[in-house]
């Protein structure tokens, strides 16, 4: 979908007073659909342990991408909200999880499953802390 698409999407519905999905969230996109036919290959060159992993963390990402799509809809703001957009530009692409544009600004909405405390330093970097089974602090990542 063009940037054009986007736009028009929006400027031809002016008098929107309620939040409209002009591109719906799908719990089963095609990505999921390729991973679970993966599963079920008997090609011993399929790696199923990869698979499930990814099939795992994918899934994961969904609830996520669900959780955001279920908010804006019930937002009931006046916008117009396009999921999981691809955008191509001389040879770049970019994938959106969700482009949400109102009257007066376009939000760009990427979502993620983080697990743990999130700390930002002195710096203005973001630390995950991740806590062991009995809930001591026992591991740091800083997310960029």
């Amino acid at each position: 979908m063009a940037f054009k698409e986007i736009y028009q999407a929006f400027s031809d519905n002016r008098d929107i007073n309620t939040t409209i999905f002009k591109k719906e969230f799908t719990d089963s996109p095609p990505h999921m659909q390729e991973l679970n036919s993966l599963i079920k290959d008997t090609n011993r060159a399929v790696n199923k342990e990869l698979v499930e992993q990814h099939l795992h963390l994918f899934k994961l990402g969904l609830i996520g991408e669900s959780n955001v799509a279920y908010e804006l809809k019930n937002s009931m703001l006046p916008m117009v909200c396009l999921h999981d957009i691809q955008l191509e530009h001389e040879g770049y692409t970019a994938q959106f999880d969700f482009i949400v544009v109102t009257h007066s600004v376009i939000f760009i909405i990427e979502t993620k499953k983080l697990f743990g405390d999130i700390e930002v330093n002195k710096e203005g970097n973001f630390i995950r802390k991740i806590k062991n089974k009995i809930w001591k602090s026992s591991q740091k990542r800083r997310n960029v």
